[in-house]
C-alpha cells in the first residue's frame, strides 16, 4: 500500500510518502520555496511524487490533517466532515478527487496527527498519554489523548489555563512587538533567560482570566490590558525580560503540574509531548528531569509533522500497519554532489579536501562551516545535516553566527552538539538529546559561545550511527582542540526557511562571513 499524507493548510504544510510501513521520504513547502512558514503545499505533493519515481497512479490511499484544503482535496462533503471532526472525532472516512481517480482517503484530526507522531516516537507504549499543546488546532488549542489497546481516544480538551499554552506565547510576542508570525514564540522564549522571576509580574499574569484564550477577539482585549499597561510602563529591555522569565516559570509549572496529575489519575508513567510548545526546552526539560524519564517529543512536533503524524495515524490506528521508526534525515532527496561541485564553481569557490579531519582542521582554525549532506532533517531543528558549524570555544564567535551571519536578535543564544558518548562522560545519569528539546546546565568552559545567559545551552547529542559524518567531525574537532563542543545552528540566512540544496546554500552565504562550504565529501573554499 502507498500512502500519501499532507498536511494541506496553515502554517508549516508538507507531505509525505510511505510504501507499506516505510517512509520513503517526507517534504516540508517551505524548503522548495525558501519561504518560511510557505503554505502552497501542492510544491511538496509534485516534490515527492517526482523524486520517489511515482505518478498519482501509484497512490492507494491519501490522508489529510485538519483543516483541508478543499479546493486542493476535493472530498465531497468535506463540511460536514470538518463539521464531525470539530465535535470531537479523531478521523473520517472519505474519498478524494485530488489526484484525478477518486481514491479513498481519511482525514485525520490536527490534534491526532500530533498525538500519533508523537507516540510513534515513543513506540506505541500501553496507556501512553500525549498532551498536544499549542496556539490553536481544529477543536482545541492543548488537548490530552491517550494510547490503549490500539486505539487512540481523546480525554480532555482544552484543560489549560491561557500561560499554559501557546496562544500565551504569542499573545506576549505580539504585544512585545514581534508580531503574529509562527516564528514569534521561539524569539520571545529566548528572551526568559535574561530576566528573573519577578513576583509583581507573576501576580499580574495570574490576574487575567484563565480562560482568556477562549473569549472572542474583542473581549480579549478587554481582559489583557492590564498586561498591555503594564508593557507601556517598562519599555526597557531588563524589565520585558523579567515579565518573560516570570512568564516561562508559569508555564513551566502549570504544563508540569498538568502532566503530573494526570499520569497519576491514570497510573500511567508513559508521557509524551507534541504540538509547537513541546519546543518550549524549560518545560520540557523539567518534565523529563522530575516526572517522565522516558518522555518521548518528536523532532517534528510542530505542525511541520503534521502530514507524517496523520500518516501514521493511518497506517497504525486504521490500516493495522505498525510504521517503521523513521530516520530524522528523511526531508527530500540525498545532496546532488555533481550540482554541489558545479555550484561552487560557479560561485569561484575552489574545491579541496572535504573529509571529516580537514573540516575539524577548518573550525578548530576559527572557520564556520556551511554543511549539507545527505537529504535534510525533518522539522525546525538543523541536526546535523543542514548545519553552520563553527567553534564553541573561540571567543566572539557567538557574535559573529548569530548576529553578523544570520542577523538574529541578540538575545537568542546557540545550541551545541556534543558526540553522544562525550555527553554521557560530561553529564552522567542525563538521558541523551538527539533533537535539541532539552536544555543544560553547562560546566564552565564546555560551550563558552554557546552558553546561554542564564548558564544553559540546547544540546544535540550525535549516535555515530545516527549522523556519522557529523560524529566523525566532532571526533576529529576533538582530537584537534581537545574542545568536544561546536556550535551548531540552522543553514539558513536572515528570514528564510533552511536550505535545501547546494544553490540554496551558497545563495544564503556567499556573500556572508562563511569561509567553507562541506557538500557530501567535497569542500569549497574562498581563493
Amino acid at each position: 500500500m502507498k500512502l500519501l499524507a499532507l498536511h494541506s493548510m496553515g502554517h508549516d504544510t508538507g507531505a509525505c510518502l510511505y510504501d507499506g510501513g516505510r517512509l520513503v521520504m517526507a517534504m516540508e513547502t517551505e524548503r522548495l520555496t525558501r519561504v518560511k512558514h510557505d503554505h502552497h503545499v501542492s510544491l511538496a505533493v509534485e516534490y515527492v511524487l517526482r523524486a520517489a519515481g511515482m505518478t498519482a497512479a501509484s497512490i492507494d490511499v491519501l490522508v489529510f490533517s485538519t483543516n483541508v484544503s478543499a479546493s486542493l482535496a476535493q472530498i465531497p462533503d468535506l463540511d460536514a466532515i470538518q463539521r464531525r471532526i470539530k465535535a470531537g472525532s479523531l478521523h473520517v472516512e472519505a474519498r478524494s478527487h485530488m489526484l484525478g481517480d477518486p481514491l479513498p482517503c481519511l482525514v485525520v484530526a490536527h490534534e491526532a496527527a500530533h498525538a500519533a507522531v508523537a507516540c510513534h516516537v515513543a513506540d506505541w507504549p500501553e496507556g501512553c498519554l500525549v498532551l498536544v499543546n499549542e496556539g490553536r488546532g481544529t477543536f482545541s488549542r492543548n488537548a490530552c489523548l491517550r494510547y490503549a489497546h490500539g486505539a487512540l481516544e481523546l480525554i480532555e480538551r482544552d484543560p489549560l489555563p491561557w500561560y499554559g499554552t501557546g496562544f500565551g506565547w504569542s499573545a506576549l510576542g505580539y504585544l512585545l512587538g514581534f508580531g503574529y508570525s509562527p516564528s514569534v514564540a521561539g524569539r520571545v522564549m529566548a528572551m526568559a533567560g535574561h530576566g528573573t522571576e519577578s513576583p509583581a509580574a507573576t501576580a499580574l499574569l495570574g490576574s487575567i482570566d484563565r480562560d482568556v484564550h477562549h473569549l472572542p477577539r474583542e473581549r480579549q482585549r478587554h481582559h489583557i490590558q492590564p498586561l498591555v499597561d503594564y508593557l507601556d510602563r517598562h519599555r526597557d529591555f531588563g524589565a520585558r525580560a523579567d515579565l518573560v522569565s516570570s512568564f516561562q516559570h508559569l508555564f513551566s509549572a502549570t504544563v508540569a503540574d498538568y502532566c503530573r496529575d494526570r499520569l497519576s489519575r491514570n497510573g500511567v508513567d508513559e508521557l509524551a509531548l507534541s504540538g509547537g510548545c513541546a519546543l518550549n526546552l524549560d518545560a520540557n526539560s523539567v518534565i523529563r528531569r522530575e516526572i517522565a524519564p522516558r518522555l518521548a517529543i518528536p523532532p517534528n512536533c510542530n505542525d511541520a509533522g503534521q502530514a507524517l503524524g496523520a500518516a501514521v495515524y493511518a497506517l497504525q490506528l486504521h490500516f493495522g500497519v505498525r510504521p517503521e521508526p523513521f530516520d530524522v534525515y528523511r526531508c527530500g532527496t540525498p545532496l546532488d554532489a555533481r550540482e554541489a561541485q558545479q555550484a561552487a564553481a560557479d560561485a569561484g569557490l575552489r574545491i579541496v579536501d572535504g573529509d571529516p579531519a580537514a573540516i575539524a582542521r577548518r573550525l578548530a582554525a576559527g572557520n564556520v562551516v556551511a554543511l549539507a549532506h545527505g537529504p535534510a532533517e525533518l522539522g525546525p531543528r538543523a541536526l546535523g545535516n543542514r548545519s553552520l558549524l563553527a567553534s564553541a570555544s573561540w571567543a566572539g564567535m557567538k557574535l559573529r553566527v548569530s548576529e553578523r551571519i544570520k542577523q538574529r536578535e541578540w538575545f537568542r543564544p546557540l545550541a551545541c552538539v556534543l558526540r553522544e558518548e562525550t555527553f554521557a562522560q560530561i553529564f552522567p545519569g542525563e538521558g541523551p538529546s538527539p533533537h535539541m528539546l532539552f536544555n543544560f546546565a553547562m560546566p564552565t568552559g564546555l560551550a563558552p559561545e554557546a552558553t546561554h545567559v542564564d548558564g544553559t545551552s540546547r544540546v544535540q547529542t550525535v549516535a555515530r550511527t545516527a549522523n556519522p559524518v557529523l560524529h566523525a567531525i566532532l571526533e576529529a574537532y576533538e582530537l584537534e582542540t581537545g574542545a568536544a563542543a561546536l556550535i551548531n545552528t540552522s543553514l539558513n540566512g536572515p528570514h528564510r526557511a533552511i536550505a535545501l540544496g547546494p544553490a540554496d546554500v551558497l545563495d544564503d552565504f556567499i556573500a556572508r562571513d562563511v569561509d567553507v562550504f562541506a557538500f557530501d565529501g567535497l569542500m569549497a573554499a574562498r581563493p
